[in-house]
């Protein structure tokens, strides 16, 4: 007696049943890849380093179009630089136009670290607009921020005020107050501070 079923019996008119098919993944053209990547790459590097182009850094005074230059020496602002205060990319802030001069002492309110206010007067034969545009542009220029302007709180004169992220975890504030003007001079209060907030 044959038990087999219909479905158990070879179909004649296809042949055999061939077993399934078993693949294998390479990783080869993979590597292969990787490697002409990594050659080309070193290719560039050593194009690059032999004939590629030497930059040099060079440092430039801004100058305002119309306006005053950046005196090429801060020592009116002397008092207002101590040893250990401000850091180094404030103390880069502290620029004056040229031919400015001190008009008054110099007060240093506090120089502790975390604490640190300096004012100075200052005089310049310039209307007070061309002082006023001379720090706007410089110290945005220079990454600070404006963040006041107008007459000062005290009943003084046009008021610029900036603020600054430092490197020494605090924020600094630069203050630009007229105390007096003519048509043709200006004399007024430059101020650094830091403030009591942190970066």
């Amino acid at each position: 007696m044959n038990t087999n079923s219909e479905s158990d019996v070879p179909d004649a008119a296809n042949g055999p049943v061939a077993p399934p098919l078993t693949t294998t993944t390479s990783i080869r053209p993979a590597m292969t890849v990787l490697v002409v990547g990594a050659l080309i790459l070193l290719a560039f590097v050593f194009i690059d380093g032999v004939f590629g182009s030497q930059t040099t850094t060079t440092t430039s005074t801004i100058v305002v179009a119309g306006g005053l230059e950046v005196s090429p020496s801060n020592a009116v602002l002397a008092d207002c630089i101590l040893p250990s205060n401000p850091p180094e990319d404030i103390k880069s802030s502290y620029i004056v136009p040229t031919h400015t001069i001190l008009a008054g002492t110099t007060h240093v309110q506090s120089n502790d670290p975390g604490n640190y206010d300096c004012t100075s007067r200052l005089f310049l034969n310039a209307p007070q607009a061309q002082v006023l545009g001379f720090y706007q542009a410089h110290l945005e220029a220079l990454g600070w921020k404006m963040i006041s302007s107008g007459l000062a709180a005290d009943h003084g004169g046009e008021q610029l005020l900036f603020e600054h992220a430092s490197s020494d975890t605090f924020y600094w504030v630069a203050g630009i107050t007229i105390q007096s003007h003519t048509a043709t001079s200006a004399t007024w209060n430059l101020r650094f501070y830091q403030n009591d907030s942190f970066v």
